[in-house]
């Protein structure tokens, strides 16, 4: 199991014996983590430009994101099942597609408007990315999307 919290710290446990097997400490609260399915990975970001995905159970930095923002935010993230992918959703409607092993961005969106929608757009609270390789995004509003990727 994967956590994070106010402390600054997200720990990754051994769900057989309740023990911390990874401290992975930060400057600022943790906001978002995200667990490979299989256990290979996990991906954890703070309140500031921190974001970092890590090798399980080593503990070893894998890579960090590369973030072009002054702030970067997630509300959401999910590795692609073979681990070589990480989607992202944030609260200013942007779904982003990471490499795993260098941290570059390799795919970038804007969840847009739709027509006769309330709201029009909103918080990406959710993104997965499919065997052919496309990301799904959905947001607060109810809308999904599929964003094409080079990945497929």
């Amino acid at each position: 199991m994967l956590s994070g919290g106010n402390d600054h710290h997200a720990y990754f446990w051994d769900t057989q014996s309740g023990q911390i097997i990874n401290d992975f400490a930060y400057d600022r609260r943790v906001k978002q983590v995200a667990l490979h399915r299989e256990g290979k990975y996990a991906f954890v970001s703070d309140g500031g430009n921190r974001a970092v995905i890590w090798a399980l159970p080593s503990g070893e930095k894998v890579s960090e994101l590369d973030i072009f923002a002054r702030q970067a935010i997630y509300v959401s993230a999910r590795f692609s099942d073979d681990g070589t992918l990480l989607a992202t959703g944030s609260p200013s409607q942007r779904v982003e597609l990471w490499d795993v092993k260098t941290g570059k961005n390799i795919g970038r969106w804007q969840a847009l408007a739709q027509p006769d929608t309330r709201p029009p757009s909103a918080v990406v609270y959710d993104v997965a990315i499919d065997p052919t390789g496309r990301v799904i995004s959905g947001t607060s509003a109810g809308i999904a999307q599929a964003w094409l990727t080079d990945a497929q």
